[in-house]
């Protein structure tokens, strides 16, 4: 845990610094050190990310060249601190001039106070929990899993069974590198990352609007449920939803400011952001929305410019995984739109299961649903994958935007929330996708509640019903990581978190695979989850790859003839998610039946032997 940390720390350092000095070339100046601060990171992320990507594609992942490459970056930041911290007090100076009137105000205070405990608690539980082993299921499956197989092969290649293996993988370079110490590294990443998002509100209120609204704002936020279960697991909604905030925060800040520099910030934020998924295309689709608007608001041949600036930017940062896939499959959203670029190792079954798996969340898209969708989205939350809805403080504050003063900026942050959701809404719903709409939302929803509560009554109301609702929430995010924690900080031992758990983890199977088998087996796995694996693997359900193709097996023998083709040793399979199988599992059990020797078995998962 300590070393992790430390590691942790160093890369915090590493990447801060570079972001900070690109900062700093770039002539970029910001009114807070703490817009500085999340997008030197935002920037420093992304130096890394595309250096791991490099080097790694290139064959040199090697973490002791990194640990060098690291290692020099720090000397010189040791070198520069003098320069970093008068940068510091600059800024510093700058905004201790700036006292805001809330200081006089005791109620004021002691209510700010309070928020900003809370929230320390929220931070605090997230950070801790962050040292629980690795069990979320795409994360043990392909966050962290090809990042594991990268290490192994010292190169970012592609793996034929796993058709996540050619999907924007931003996010999942930053895991490489934390993967370098501890699994738990890449948890810290996704914590650091939600953080940053937490600061990016409290920054963009503070410049826009008060201090206040970015407390309220921050804790409606970084309180919601969805957001305790993925700030401290190896996710990439949270870095999408990051990269997304800084996208749009600096361009609002260019369309105050007219300054090129923050358009060009706004497209390589938004260049990332649909580097780390294929639905943040959404975000440089919706900004080049407001352009057009702007543009036929006012019809000025610069906005155009603009608009090709923006664009071409975007498309330079976020290619380069689209590029790869392409490269590979022949289609640049591999698994995705089948019908149009077909893709290597893709059967039209296997990308018309993806398709259906994520076409299954919600109630559907026709009219009805989409208008009663911000009651569904805050009761229904298990039918759009979460454990509970969104917070039901958008439903009782946004709709009393009506009855307070008016502001553009609110306005465009509307007509984003407005864009972002509809586009979702006709795509997959899944709540954790909707993510950067909910810091938008959190943000409009802290407006209105600072304006109303400047009436006494109304302040008091609506701070009842602010702190019901987060103590609620709070309740919820310590049920969900109180074993997380427990397991973080030794409480209880790792086999006893594992073993708590009750979705079947294949953990205690893969530990014995991996102190049992010989060391050149390979395993054929129908079952997503094989980070746990040090051996080698290959994703075996239809479902999820198309390699081996059981249709085209007339009998067991001539899928026995080519697993052994393929080197296939044994076989891994959890019996409790039987849906893996679908139309194979006729054909597997007869191969287990006539030619597998069980050699472990836990909970319903076995190790079979292919004699």
């Amino acid at each position: 845990m300590i070393i992790e940390l430390l590691y942790f720390i160093w890369i915090c350092i590493i990447v801060f610094y570079l972001g900070h000095k690109l900062m700093q070339f770039s002539g970029i100046r910001f009114k807070f050190y703490s817009e500085l601060l999340i997008f030197s990171f935002g920037v420093g992320f992304s130096v890394l990310s595309f250096m791991v990507m490099g080097l790694g594609m290139l064959g040199f992942l090697k973490p002791s060249l990194f640990y060098i490459i690291f290692s020099i970056i720090l000397i010189l930041f040791i070198l520069d601190i003098k320069s970093i911290y008068r940068i510091y007090k600059i800024y510093y100076r700058k905004e201790y001039r700036e006292q805001e009137s809330c200081r006089n105000n005791k109620r004021q205070f002691n209510f700010d106070t309070l928020i900003t405990g809370t929230i320390i608690i929220f931070v605090l539980i997230n950070f801790f929990s962050s040292f629980a082993p690795p069990v979320e299921w795409d994360s043990i499956s392909y966050h962290l899993a090809l990042p594991k197989i990268y290490l192994k092969e010292q190169t970012v290649t592609y793996v034929p069974s796993m058709l996540y293996s050619l999907w924007p993988f931003f996010t999942e370079m930053l895991f490489t590198v934390g993967l370098f110490v501890g699994d738990n590294v890449p948890h810290l990443f996704s914590f650091l990352f939600s953080v940053l998002v937490l600061l990016g509100i409290y920054s963009f209120c503070r410049r826009y609007f008060t201090k206040r609204t970015g407390l309220i704002s921050g804790l409606i936020f970084y309180s919601m449920v969805i957001i305790s279960e993925r700030a401290s697991q190896a996710m990439v909604e949270i870095p999408f939803a990051f990269y997304s905030l800084l996208g749009i925060y600096s361009f609002v800040i260019f369309e105050d400011t007219k300054k090129t520099r923050f358009l060009v910030l706004s497209a390589v934020m938004s260049g990332i952001s649909f580097s780390i998924k294929f639905t943040a295309l959404i975000i440089p689709l919706i900004i080049g929305l407001m352009m057009v608007y702007d543009f036929l608001k006012v019809r000025r041949v610069n906005i155009i410019n603009n608009m090709i600036i923006f664009g071409c930017i975007s498309i330079l940062f976020g290619s380069p995984w689209y590029l790869r896939s392409y490269f590979y499959s022949g289609n640049p959203f591999y698994g995705l739109f089948y019908n149009i670029f077909g893709g290597i190792n893709l059967s039209p079954e296997t990308a018309s299961v993806l398709n259906s798996g994520l076409n299954s969340y919600g109630f559907g898209r026709d009219i009805f649903s989409f208008i009663i969708l911000p009651w569904n989205l805050t009761i229904y939350g298990d039918k759009f994958g979460s454990l509970l809805g969104v917070t039901p403080l958008f439903l009782m504050f946004i709709p009393l935007y009506f009855f307070v003063e008016k502001n553009r900026i609110v306005n465009k942050l509307l007509f984003f929330c407005f864009i972002f959701i509809t586009m979702w809404f006709f795509t997959s719903q899944q709540q954790r996708l909707l993510i950067p709409s909910l810091v938008f939302l959190s943000i409009i929803a802290g407006y209105i509640f600072t304006d109303l509560s400047k009436k006494k009554v109304l302040f008091i109301f609506l701070s009842s019903i602010l702190i019901l609702t987060v103590f609620f929430n709070l309740i919820i995010g310590i049920e969900i990581n109180y074993k997380k924690i427990s397991a973080g900080i030794g409480i209880i031992s790792h086999e006893e978190f594992y073993s708590s758990l009750k979705d079947f983890n294949p953990h205690d199977v893969s530990v014995y695979a991996n102190k049992k088998l010989p060391r050149d087996s390979k395993i054929l796995l129908i079952e997503p989850r094989g980070f746990y694996l040090d051996h080698n693997y290959v994703w075996g359900s239809s479902r999820v790859q198309a390699i081996i193709d059981y249709d085209k097996f007339e009998n067991k023998d001539e899928l026995h003839a080519k697993l052994k083709s393929m080197g296939i040793t044994h076989l891994f399979i959890n019996f409790n998610y039987m849906e893996f199988l679908g139309g194979d599992a006729g054909i597997i059990n007869l191969l287990i039946k006539e030619d597998g020797v069980l050699i472990y078995e836990n909970n319903g998962i076995c190790l079979y032997k292919i004699s």
